[in-house]
């Protein structure tokens, strides 16, 4: 896939505000499930001092033993990834 078809991909399935938007509820579903760990983490937290942020979007082909054929669907791969930032500071 060409630079161009990888851009054209991740705006059509609005890749970045899906990672945002999938952080956002792991992370919710992370504070009602284990409140006890958050205080170990946060002494007061504040949702607003949270500031998750798109590091990388990247097309990969992986090479797997059961699928030789490098083109297959299961060797290829969108990985996104985002920084998480905690009162201006990167966790």
């Amino acid at each position: 896939m060409d630079n161009l078809a990888l851009e054209s991909w991740i705006d059509t399935h609005k890749i970045m505000d899906r990672t945002l938007e999938g952080f956002w509820v792991t992370f919710n579903n992370y504070m009602k499930e284990s409140p006890e760990e958050i205080s170990l983490f946060f002494d007061e937290l504040n949702l607003e001092d949270i500031k998750p942020s798109i590091d990388t979007i990247e097309y990969k082909t992986i090479f797997h033993s059961d699928y030789q054929i490098v083109d297959s669907h299961y060797s290829q791969q969108v990985i996104s990834t985002l920084d998480i930032y905690y009162k201006k500071k990167r966790e």
